[in-house]
């Protein structure tokens, strides 16, 4: 998110996480003039999640200590020893490593991972890196059988509701779910009815 109107109206939902993006090439990404103060619309309850891909390691936790961010989710081709570097200089951070899911993923690769992230998000591989606005099978994450929880991401939409009731009784380490472009207006811009709607339904 980035307009301040439409934050603190979705702060008003208190979702868990609020995401901000960081990745200039990205239709989200907050741009250069983004204050921090934005950033306290936030209800207590929800936790400012800086996202961010492939970034070098100091700007990264730059854009942490400036914005105060409470949880970064790594969109990029961080490998595991970027992430024990940055559990090492920020132990307080939750850190969330995503992954796109395609029928050759192989879920072992994950495991070195453990050990310094908090949750692992798993969305579907496409184009862009993230709201591509697609699924996956979620049934290949039968395959997952590692202890670290994660997030479900990739086309979760108003039309899933019926598909995630089914799905979330199944998958034991299920923590949430990420919604992003099916709830969109416009890039960035969030419908807090839709928005209001679906967590209502949750199961």
């Amino acid at each position: 998110m980035r307009e301040p109107h439409n934050i603190a109206e979705v702060a008003q939902l208190k979702p868990a996480y609020v995401g901000f993006i960081f990745v200039r090439d990205s239709k989200r990404w907050i741009g250069r003039d983004f204050d921090p103060v934005h950033l306290n619309l936030l209800e207590g309850e929800s936790k400012a999640c800086g996202v961010f891909a492939s970034e070098y390691l100091p700007t990264l936790l730059d854009r942490v200590d400036y914005y105060h961010l409470d949880a970064v989710q790594l969109h990029g081709d961080e490998t595991a020893e970027y992430c024990k570097k940055l559990r090492t200089r920020l132990p307080d951070i939750e850190i969330i490593k995503a992954f796109g899911i395609d029928p050759s993923f192989d879920f072992n690769s994950l495991v070195p991972y453990q050990e310094s992230v908090d949750y692992f998000l798993f969305d579907a591989k496409g184009k862009e890196r993230g709201g591509n606005g697609t699924t996956f099978d979620w049934q290949l994450l039968k395959k997952y059988t590692l202890s670290t929880p994660y997030f479900l991401s990739g086309g979760i939409g108003p039309d899933t509701v019926a598909a995630l009731k089914a799905f979330a009784p199944e998958a034991s380490a299920l923590a949430g779910v990420d919604l992003n472009s099916k709830f969109e207006t416009a890039p960035a811009m969030k419908s807090v009815q839709q928005l209001s709607a679906f967590m209502s339904c949750l199961p």
